[in-house]
């Protein structure tokens, strides 16, 4: 997700009353990591009402319209008895802040002096997450689970009390403050995990490949490919040497999306529509990326999400602003939402993950338009493939959808009521 101006705003603010009120009032140390967990917490969700609040048995560090947020900056393993009980009946993001920005300062043990900050030249990467993914692997696949990954620009102070001559190697961090945040990740769906995979990365590829791309040391590396290959991104194709060969699931489908974009192109044809269809040069896979290539704010992309429902596939569309409430599909479908697998995807409704549309779909798939496209004149759903898009007026998706009914199934988009 882009870094907008306000969101620079919202983390100066959340900065100014954690960092600054706590270093005058107890001095530099006194929070530790702590310092950068009340950052984000306050960042996310301002209202201190939504912050600590008992839930199941354990306290959730934010508990805010029935979505559990945890931020966490290390140890993943200790959420696994939370997760256990939140994820039965909320939905939960874990916020995993990485330093992307270091700025080192030195404390003299001894006399208490600190030297002047200077830049490490050590830089932080999303890829750093796997390490600590390995750590909950067993939830990754649960569609209630959510990641966020926040790269932000830190000032880190540690004491001259290593093993090495200068007293470096070894240190203990004393205290780590955050002044920026750089960049912020969102895993909200388990095909999000692609954007863990660099650009740069071979369709086929082996560890040492990855290492390369990613800029990880070979171990993470393997734990890397561990992760995505559970998660349903990569395969295991063979052996090249001593090596295991995989291959990047997402774009290895790239050949059934350009049949897919072809058979959505001949379903618009008959309607005299197909010159409407837009391809563009930059992936159009996630919402983000979509509003970009599109050049329309992200809640007017029609997003079209998959659910296993009575053995086969049905497809909700909904704003690109808009997540599904957990109790209001229950309620409409009698089941919990149960998103398919990559492959499930592709067999039931005969698209790509990336490019799954409402038009040209398998027989029996039935499609439905949730209430938050109604603020819209027009709306940008996919045509088959992860790099293109069609605006349609809403009567048009209702028409060229074949849709069965509207549903009111999704939250958080009920506050932005002006279209555009």
């Amino acid at each position: 997700m882009e870094i907008t101006a306000e969101d620079r705003e919202l983390f100066q603010q959340a900065c100014e009353k954690i960092v600054m009120q706590e270093r005058l009032r107890y001095g530099i140390g006194t929070l530790s990591e702590k310092t950068v967990h009340a950052v984000l917490k306050n960042y996310l969700v301002p209202k201190a009402q939504y912050h600590e609040i008992r839930c199941e048995g354990y306290v959730a560090d934010i508990f805010f319209e029935d979505e559990i947020i945890e931020v966490q900056t290390a140890n993943f393993n200790t959420l696994r008895k939370k997760l256990e009980a939140f994820l039965q009946k909320y939905e939960v993001t874990i916020v995993y802040p990485i330093p992307g920005i270091k700025w080192l300062s030195w404390i003299d043990d001894q006399t208490g002096e600190i030297t002047k900050k200077r830049k490490s030249p050590k830089t932080g990467t999303y890829y750093q997450v796997f390490p600590e993914l390995y750590k909950i692997k067993q939830f990754l696949m649960h569609p209630n689970l959510h990641l966020r990954l926040v790269l932000l620009e830190v000032e880190e102070y540690r004491v001259l009390n290593g093993w090495s001559q200068d007293k470096k190697k070894g240190s203990t961090r004393f205290d780590r403050i955050p002044v920026n945040i750089l960049g912020d990740l969102q895993i909200s769906h388990i095909t999000d995990y692609e954007l863990l995979l660099p650009d740069n990365l071979p369709i086929e590829f082996t560890a040492k490949n990855y290492k390369t791309a990613s800029r990880l040391p070979i171990g993470q590396a393997q734990t890397a490919l561990n992760i995505l290959n559970y998660v349903e991104c990569i395969e295991k194709i063979g052996k090249q040497g001593r090596s295991i060969l995989y291959r990047q699931k997402i774009r290895h489908g790239q050949e059934n999306e350009k049949v897919a974009i072809e058979k959505v192109r001949n379903y618009f044809k008959a309607y005299n529509m197909d010159s409407k269809i837009m391809e563009f040069p930059t992936s159009s896979a996630t919402v983000e990326l979509a509003a970009q290539a599109v050049g329309c704010e992200p809640k007017r992309i029609a997003k079209t999400l998959s659910f296993l429902l009575d053995d086969t596939c049905i497809l909700i569309v909904c704003a690109g602003d808009a997540k599904i409430d957990n109790s209001k599909y229950k309620s409409i479908f009698q089941k919990k939402a149960k998103m398919p697998t990559v492959d499930e995807v592709l067999q039931y409704v005969g698209h790509e993950v990336g490019g799954v549309c409402p038009f040209a779909i398998n027989e029996g798939v039935l499609v439905y338009l949730d209430e938050s496209l109604k603020r819209f004149q027009t709306v940008f759903p996919a045509c088959g493939s992860s790099n293109s898009a069609i605006e349609l007026t809403i009567s048009e998706l209702e028409k060229y959808s074949h849709m069965d009914k509207w549903v009111d199934v999704c939250k958080d988009w009920q506050d932005l009521k002006d279209p555009n």
